[in-house]
């Protein structure tokens, strides 16, 4: 019994790094699409290119933690007692990314 148990950790190990690749994927374009409203709206303002670039730097990356770690703990979760069946664990970890984590159904800070 003790096999299986370390396979599964195993496998939901696996699971993870997947998930995070495709997150880090699809992130870097949602980062790139809020970085490019943030420069365009601070630099309207009239404030400095530079200044605008680190800060839009700043708040864009926030996102990609919020978006890894709602995947993560999505996945743990939701799909980890999905073991057996590998169609369901699929679908599970496709749901966590397009819809539980997917940026634009979080709630904006005031």
């Amino acid at each position: 019994m003790e096999l299986i148990t370390g396979f599964n950790k195993v496998i939901v190990l696996m699971l993870m790094l997947m998930l995070l690749r495709k997150t880090t994927a699809y992130s870097e374009e949602y980062d790139k699409k809020c970085y490019d409203k943030c420069f365009r709206s601070c630099v309207d303002q009239g404030n400095i290119p530079w200044q605008c670039s680190s800060h839009c730097m700043d708040a864009c990356s926030n996102n990609l933690d919020v978006i890894r770690y709602c995947n993560v703990g999505c996945s743990l979760q939701n799909c980890n007692k999905i073991m057996d069946d590998e169609v369901k664990r699929h679908i599970c970890l496709k749901e966590c990314s397009n819809t539980h984590c997917n940026p634009k159904h979080f709630k904006k800070s005031p």
